[in-house]
């Protein structure tokens, strides 16, 4: 069946209604989308403020801990740097016990140190004394070399003097005779 328009502008009218009913919900729509967007990002940044704050507060109060701590952390940084020195002493520390117990094992019997010199650095002993005869200087000498047969923990022996001194009576007669000596060596 055929359809007869008896008002001749009302489909143009109709279809106006409906196109302005799309865009006033397409608008709506969009309004409440940018709203929604909008809100979530009001809501984000508040978040991020707030975080913002706590960890703002939380690092004022580690700055402050470390203010507090300055003088505790100076004392062990101090500590530190003693035992930093210590270490290095100890590790260029010679044990002298031994050192002394081979000279006085290796020394004749008559013979007597006057003197003994130690150097650190380049670990040398300085020994002068005194022996009866030169056979004892000689025997002391001797037994502070080191050999094959008797390993001692000295090298480099160097005799810087031998000399002997006569003890004399009142009248200028010499009644006995003393041999002074000077020795350097080096510890193995």
């Amino acid at each position: 069946m055929a359809q007869i328009n008896l008002a001749p502008g009302t489909q143009f009218i109709a279809a106006a209604r409906r196109r302005r009913r799309a865009l006033y919900l397409t608008g709506i729509l969009l309004l409440l989308l940018v709203g929604v967007v909008w809100g979530g990002l009001y809501a984000w940044s508040g978040n991020l403020d707030e975080e913002l704050q706590t960890q703002t507060v939380a690092l004022e109060k580690l700055e402050a801990e470390i203010t507090r701590a300055g003088e505790t952390v100076d004392r062990i940084k101090a500590f530190e740097s003693r035992l930093t020195a210590l270490d290095a002493l100890l590790d260029d520390h010679i044990d002298w016990a031994p050192v002394f117990a081979e000279i006085e094992r290796l020394l004749p019997p008559a013979t007597v140190i006057t003197n003994l010199e130690v150097t650190n650095e380049l670990q040398k002993i300085s020994v002068q004394g005194n022996a009866p005869t030169v056979d004892a200087v000689a025997q002391t000498l001797a037994s502070l070399r080191d050999t094959p047969a008797r390993e001692t923990l000295f090298s480099n022996i160097d005799v810087s003097g031998v000399s002997r001194v006569g003890v004399r009576d009142e009248a200028g007669v010499e009644i006995a005779s003393q041999y002074s000596f000077e020795v350097e060596f080096a510890i193995k």
